[in-house]
């Protein structure tokens, strides 16, 4: 059985880096943080799905054993700050 790997996911950190700093706007110049936790719970959610289904080692098909530290520092990050109104 021939698993494909899913990259999609790996944008994850730069698209919501993108969606809070273009949410970081205001009339006055301060910055406001308005994040809308249903997309970013969703997107952590896919990304948690990915990253527990994700075989690491050296068979055919398998992530190379490591490759999946970065993709849990990301849904760590964004599980941490998804609440908050600081970033």
């Amino acid at each position: 059985m021939k698993i494909e790997k899913n990259y999609s996911l790996l944008w994850l950190p730069f698209i919501m880096a993108f969606l809070s700093l273009t949410a970081c706007n205001n009339d006055d110049g301060q910055q406001v943080f308005n994040p809308d936790t249903a997309n970013i719970t969703t997107a952590i959610d896919s990304a948690s799905t990915l990253y527990n289904s994700a075989d690491e080692g050296s068979k055919p098909g398998n992530y190379a054993v490591g490759s999946k530290t970065n993709l849990k520092s990301a849904i760590d990050l964004a599980t941490a700050t998804k609440g908050s109104d600081q970033y």
